[in-house]
């Protein structure tokens, strides 16, 4: 007869054997998408700028899950009071994870070739389309022990989201330039994919796989067009959170000897003092959990010390940078919350932000409007038109 000490081993033996081909069933494969077929590569499509002088303006947008919200809030500022759409005033523009996001939804062109999506359209995206970025059913939530032995969020429920508002937009399409740094896990090496240049791609693919943060979502496979390239894709976060280095150096070789203006925005950032104080006493176990964290916010001041000398240093030819960022006690907010409360939040450092920095966005402004109006007038010389 069965003692109730070896009936007890049994019923903890089926429970582990049940847990455990649930698990694998759950999480068994990362995301992977089929091929494009029957795909014609657009031409390269670099904005001609008009006049030897006129200054290049790029944008760089870090990641940040749903802090995406505050630059998008810097944004629409930035358009309300230029009068000029943001597809209008920028050359290039470079997005990390969520700052890609928002590139690519800015780029997307309609049917008639201009812009499908106004910057509150794409807000949109981030307020409404929260839960399926970052929501985990009970089930996967207690399979994964809340993210910490396997991915906590479904890759499933953040590529529907994409193929609802970019169900057949190809990477080359884009409206003007855009480039997205991501991190090929096969090869352990970064990557950036680029419109102008390159492999074409899925925009639904190639977000849903380039924003794969670790821990949150498992990597996602992509294919291009040819079939011939695959790439097995992470958030490029790991090494590029703020991708404005980059972005400059993208565009000194997709417009050669020109000025360059870069706008970058933040998504929010931990105060210094949060790790000069708190990290004087912490063990294996507290760097451990905060060391992302303190990865991001590193190599974002690493970034930030690399772009004042590139401003210093007449032969990279950087006649302007504007940074926006703002400090958010830690705790305050989270990228990966999708809840009211959290969004509500959310948009009150993105007004934060603006109320804040309203001398130096007014500064960008002007040169925005005195630029465009440069190359308005150049253009009407060009066509032979009176200028007044």
């Amino acid at each position: 007869m069965i003692n109730k000490f070896t009936s007890s081993l049994i019923i903890i033996f089926l429970l582990c054997l049940g847990f455990y081909i649930a698990y694998r069933f759950e999480f068994s494969s990362s995301l992977s998408f089929s091929s494009v077929n029957k795909v014609t590569l657009l031409d390269e499509k670099v904005r001609v700028v008009e006049g030897n002088q006129a200054p290049i303006f790029i944008l760089s947008i870090d990641g940040g899950g749903l802090n995406g919200i505050i630059p998008i809030a810097v944004l629409q500022y930035i358009e309300e009071n230029s009068g000029i759409r943001i597809q209008e005033i920028f050359d290039l523009m470079v997005g990390t994870s969520s700052g890609g996001i928002v590139a690519s939804l800015i780029a997307t062109p309609d049917k008639s070739g201009k812009a499908k999506f106004n910057l509150t359209d794409i807000q949109a995206v981030f307020h409404q389309g929260a839960s399926k970025l970052f929501s985990a059913s009970a089930y996967r939530d207690l399979l994964s022990l809340h993210g910490w032995i396997a991915p906590r969020y479904s890759v499933q429920k953040k590529y529907d989201l994409f193929n609802q508002y970019l169900p057949e937009m190809m990477l080359r399409e884009a409206l003007i330039p855009i480039a997205i740094p991501s991190f090929d896990y096969d090869n352990m090496e970064p990557i950036v994919f680029k419109s102008w240049t390159g492999d074409n791609y899925y925009m639904k693919d190639l977000l849903t796989a380039s924003t794969s943060a670790i821990s949150f979502y498992a990597p996602s496979m992509i294919y291009s067009h040819t079939n011939k390239k695959n790439h097995e894709l992470l958030d490029a976060s790991l090494y590029l959170n703020s991708p404005e280095v980059v972005a400059l150096l993208l565009a000194q070789k997709l417009y050669p000897e020109k000025k360059y203006i870069m706008v970058s925005l933040g998504a929010g950032m931990v105060d210094n003092d949060y790790f000069a104080e708190s990290g004087k006493h912490w063990g294996i176990l507290q760097w451990n959990i905060k060391f992302i964290r303190l990865m991001l916010f590193a190599r974002m001041k690493f970034n930030a010390h690399i772009m004042r000398h590139l401003i210093t240093n007449k032969d990279d030819n950087v006649s302007s940078y504007h940074r926006f960022n703002i400090t958010i006690p830690l705790g305050e907010v989270s990228g990966y919350d999708p809840s009211k409360q959290n969004i509500d939040k959310l948009d009150g450092y993105a007004r934060k932000i603006i109320s804040k920095n309203k001398k130096s966005l007014t500064e960008l402004i002007d040169l925005i409007k005195d630029q465009h109006k440069n190359i308005e007038s150049n253009s009407l010389k060009l066509t032979g038109e009176k200028v007044k």
